[in-house]
């Protein structure tokens, strides 16, 4: 397997990115290169989204957990945690539309053992089903072996 290939199949793992008690607003996390936001909504469902918001380039991660979207500090654009879309645009006024392709990257979350997990490709399978720590204290995955 050349170098190369590594970063691929590891986008298809699972990675924590915060842990469940740090989530009273959103926070940042990096995954493979990934700049990455992890909130709750307002109904305390975890939510990743990309930290970019695509009008003016601005940190969600500095922005406010409005219902199930973050806002964007800047301008107020707001996006749906569940699917990344756009649902607010303040300047646009009520009646505009908003365009389709005012969408950000959406990542699965799954909340497990205290904390938020993500996978930024396309997931092999679902998180962990149980941890455990090792001889030296680090965690792995049970999967049934001793």
């Amino acid at each position: 397997m050349t170098s190369g290939m590594c970063p691929v199949a590891l986008r298809r793992g699972w990675f924590p990115v915060a842990r469940a008690v740090d989530l009273d607003r959103p926070r940042k996390a990096t995954v493979h290169g990934r700049r990455l936001v992890a909130f709750r909504t307002a109904d305390g469902q975890p939510r990743v989204l990309a930290d970019r918001c695509l009008h003016r380039g601005g940190t969600l991660h500095l922005g406010v957990v409005v219902g199930d979207s973050i806002e964007c500090p800047y301008h107020g654009w707001q996006w749906r945690g569940v699917d990344g879309q756009c649902v607010h645009i303040p300047s646009n006024g009520p009646p505009a539309p908003i365009p389709k392709a005012a969408v950000i990257g959406a990542f699965p979350a799954v909340e497990r053992y205290g904390l938020i997990w993500t996978c930024v490709g396309d997931p092999l399978t679902g998180p962990a089903a149980s941890l455990r720590l090792d001889a030296q204290g680090h965690v792995r995955a049970d999967r049934g072996h001793p």
